[in-house]
Formats: structure tokens, C-alpha cells, sequence
């Protein structure tokens, strides 16, 4: 059941170039913006400045229902995540029941000590929490989650 939950959160991301423009809206400074994909499924993109490639966007997703939310894939600095968090408890009425980071680079885990000081818990395969740990980042994702793992967002899995 999550492989198919995040099947629909990444056919959903790819589909984001697809779609006829939708509303994107400024959140704070204008370093997070956040697109509604589909009733309950956001796009968060935050920026990134590298020596590689100059400044990158950097995507997410928020899935919230009944008042809960789940954060895919942090932003990639602690402003723009407090500013995603308030976003999401003021905007969406919601409150943020986990954080699910999806590999171990800045992209996705830059903040997740913001998410953490917050006592939002943090997920992620058991191979993104040893890369994690591996490349010395400043916060690890705090749980694996396992094969066939369900998490619930307003009661529905």
C-alpha cells in the first residue's frame, strides 16, 4: 500500500510539467512556493544555490487530509521549512504528522532539524538513513520504514 501511495505522489510530480499552468502561490520572502496538484496533494519548491550548477529548484510534496498532513522531502533551508510548516497548519488547517525523506541529499533532508525540534517524526528507507549517517549530515531521518509500512494521514492509509 505505500509503494502505491508514493506511485501516485511521483506520477504526480511528473505529471506537475504536464499540466496546464495551475496557480502557484509565494509563500514568505519568495524562496518557497507552493502548487496545488490536486485536492490535497501539494508541490513545495524551494531554491538551492551550488557551485555545480548555479541555483536549482528543489521539489516536495505535502498530502494532507482531515486535518493531518504528511511532508514529502523537506526544503532545502530552515526558513522556507518553518515558513511550509505554518503554511500548512494556517493555510490547510493541518497538522504535520510526519516527514518522509526520499534520499539523503540537501534537496529533500536540508531542514529535517527544523521538522525534528518541532517533534515531527522523520521517515525514510533504512539506505538513506545509513547514507545519511555516512555523509555526516546534520540531521538523520529517525525511522526505517519497512516493506509494506502503512502511514495513516486523517485515518485513511
Amino acid at each position: 500500500m505505500l509503494r502505491s501511495f508514493f506511485n501516485f505522489i511521483l506520477l504526480s510530480l511528473m505529471l506537475v510539467g504536464c499540466t496546464p499552468s495551475s496557480k502557484v502561490m509565494t509563500i514568505g520572502e519568495g524562496e518557497l512556493l507552493v502548487r496545488r496538484l490536486v485536492p490535497g496533494v501539494f508541490q513545495h519548491i524551494t531554491f538551492l544555490q551550488t557551485q555545480s550548477f548555479g541555483r536549482v529548484a528543489c521539489n516536495g510534496m505535502v498530502y494532507a487530509k482531515d486535518g493531518e498532513a504528511i511532508i514529502f522531502d523537506t526544503p532545502s533551508s530552515s526558513e522556507a521549512a518553518e515558513q511550509l510548516l505554518h503554511w500548512v497548519e494556517t493555510e490547510l488547517k493541518c497538522t504535520v504528522k510526519a516527514v518522509v525523506v526520499n534520499h539523503f541529499h540537501v534537496d529533500c533532508l536540508g531542514s529535517l532539524d527544523v521538522f525534528h525540534q518541532q517533534e515531527i517524526p522523520s521517515f525514510a528507507n533504512q539506505q538513506t538513513i545509513d547514507l545519511a549517517i555516512a555523509a555526516e549530515e546534520p540531521a538523520v531521518p529517525q525511522m526505517a520504514i519497512k516493506e509494506g509500512a502503512n502511514l495513516l494521514v486523517g485515518g485513511h492509509q
